[in-house]
């Protein structure tokens, strides 16, 4: 987003805004993001961390646009703290909404919208190249299978002053904030879905909390059931800011490819959203972007130009540079040979991941003729399993991998001549 032009006041923008929050409330609860007024409360109350973010835009901004993209793995811990009415929150849970977010920031290109190739977003979208796993040990050097902890609470609903943070005000204490990233889940007042820190805060509240609600996979009919909210948290705490700015409408987010939006779009916007940040031209806003608030249905794309800007952050000298040094077990993964064929979301999807005593496959053969294989083979090629059948349908099947050892394992389809894979990392 470089140079719009405001074609509507400060108060004409929150007009807007108000109107399309409560009417699109009237026909069902819509999700929140806290990150922008958590950070100006934070600004408001440390006039130096306001400077100094502004200091640290242009040492970003300057830094993306010569860069050479890199691959990175951070590691994750999750504070689950359990108020009186918090549901239950299993560690398979946990496992699906990490696999979720590794398959978000490594997600190929696809086509879902009409602004796609419409409007050319399709040729914008981008590849992260980001995976997160847990840590190999805690920042004592205990060893750690996973960083899951569990905390019993007496506080019923947590606001966003960073008490859920710290062991003195009734919260957690995060593992070192400079090489994990720390995620606490609580619950927040309804629709919260969440607030992210972004970078050059405070260390001792660095880190994402998110509410129960918007955790994981939900119900079908839940619009917010694929686990994204997560997705656009770490965004923000990666340093992308929302596509749209509540107290300075139209406000560039520093990247060069996205549209500027002058509003959050709810609910699972179709085409075409105009934005009116700019003069005389017609601009569609980019709904399917991570950093908007669409359903989840929608959402699944980040631009290349969005990570560019992270890989500023996590860089050599970024903000969040300590993040890629911790040792992760995404660092176990080997280069196996096989081939890794095509991957295309909706034909091969392998989830929780990592995972421990099940995986579910689902493909989606429904537009394939023949007959189809599946196999599953570990790090050394030995074949695990092997299912065969007659494409032409949706196949959806669990697999018990209780007794298989700690490792990387390879999920390979065989259909009409094509080869589909997927990587999935086994923790027992």
């Amino acid at each position: 987003m470089k140079h719009p032009v405001r074609t509507r006041t400060l108060l004409l923008g929150g007009i807007v805004l108000l109107f399309a929050v409560s009417t699109y409330a009237q026909s069902r609860a819509y999700r929140w993001y806290e990150t922008q007024s958590y950070q100006k409360k934070l600004y408001d109350d440390n006039p130096e961390l306001k400077m100094q973010a502004m200091q640290l835009e242009e040492y970003i901004s300057l830094k993306q646009n010569n860069i050479q993209t890199k691959k990175f793995s951070i590691g994750v811990v999750f504070h689950i703290l359990q108020g009186p009415e918090s549901p239950e929150l299993s560690r398979q849970d946990i496992l699906e909404q990490l696999a979720i977010l590794n398959q978000d920031f490594s997600r190929e290109k696809t086509i879902k919208h009409k602004a796609d190739t419409l409007e050319g977003f399709f040729d914008r979208a981008s590849k992260m190249e980001i995976t997160f796993c847990f840590p190999k040990e805690a920042p004592d050097g205990t060893k750690k299978e996973d960083a899951i902890f569990y905390y019993q609470s007496d506080t019923s609903a947590w606001s966003i002053d960073n008490n859920m943070k710290a062991v003195r005000t009734g919260g957690v204490d995060p593992w070192d904030p400079t090489t994990h990233l720390n995620i606490w889940v609580v619950d927040l007042k309804r629709n919260r879905a969440g607030f992210a820190q972004m970078p050059g805060g405070p260390s001792a509240s660095d880190g994402i909390v998110i509410d129960y609600d918007f955790f994981g996979l939900k119900d079908e009919d839940n619009p917010y059931s694929e686990g994204k909210s997560l997705t656009h948290l770490v965004g923000s705490y990666l340093g992308l800011h929302e596509l749209w700015n509540r107290y300075t409408p139209c406000a560039d987010d520093g990247v060069e490819d996205t549209p500027i939006h002058n509003a959050p779009n709810f609910g699972n916007d179709k085409y075409k959203q105009i934005s009116i940040c700019y003069k005389n031209q017609t601009v569609v806003e980019m709904t399917m972007n991570f950093m908007d608030y669409t359903d989840d249905e929608l959402t699944y794309m980040f631009t290349a130009g969005q990570k560019a800007r992270i890989n500023a952050v996590l860089q050599e000298n970024g903000p969040r540079s300590f993040l890629a040094r911790t040792k992760t077990f995404c660092e176990d993964i080997p280069d196996l040979t096989l081939s890794e064929g095509t991957p295309v979301d909706g034909i091969l999807k392998v989830f929780p991941n990592p995972a421990d005593d099940r995986i579910r496959l689902n493909l989606g053969l429904a537009d394939f003729n023949g007959d189809y294989q599946v196999f599953i083979i570990n790090s050394q090629g030995e074949v695990l399993l092997n299912r065969s059948g007659r494409a032409g349908y949706f196949l959806s099947t669990e697999i018990d991998c209780s007794r298989w050892p700690s490792g990387i394992y390879v999920v390979q389809l065989q259909v009409d001549g094509q080869t589909y894979s997927k990587k999935i990392n086994i923790l027992q």
